[in-house]
């Protein structure tokens, strides 16, 4: 499953009972590698780095990052789907995130359930 509104977006975790939900954003290092090489960093082992800096060398290749803001599992004992916050981060969604959270939420519950209705 893979479904995404605006910058939110719900996937599977490898496991046929979970899923993650995540917030996407701009990566502001994407594409400025050899800007931080022209100032003086060098790369080695895989990462852009000076002195006391280091940033991970693939980084500047993802236009876009993430990070989890909700998990759904399965209950087989329900049977429904399990949603679980990380943290107070679905808090700090805006009013447009969270209108795109619960209707990427909405449809990935109905899928889910579907699913398991289906026993695939």
């Amino acid at each position: 499953m893979n479904i995404r509104i605006n910058s939110i977006q719900c996937r599977s975790c490898g496991t046929t009972d979970r899923y993650e939900i995540l917030k996407w954003f701009p990566n502001t290092y994407y594409g400025l590698k050899n800007d931080y090489l022209n100032k003086g960093y060098v790369e080695e082992d895989g990462f852009v780095q000076s002195d006391n800096h280091r940033i991970q060398s693939t980084i500047f290749e993802s236009e876009e990052l993430c990070y989890v803001i909700a998990l759904l599992d399965y209950n087989h004992k329900e049977p429904d789907v399990d949603l679980r916050s990380v943290g107070s981060r679905l808090l700090a969604l805006t009013k447009d995130d969270l209108d795109c959270f619960f209707d990427v939420y909405n449809i990935a519950n109905k899928m889910i359930i579907e699913q398991y209705e289906n026993g695939n």
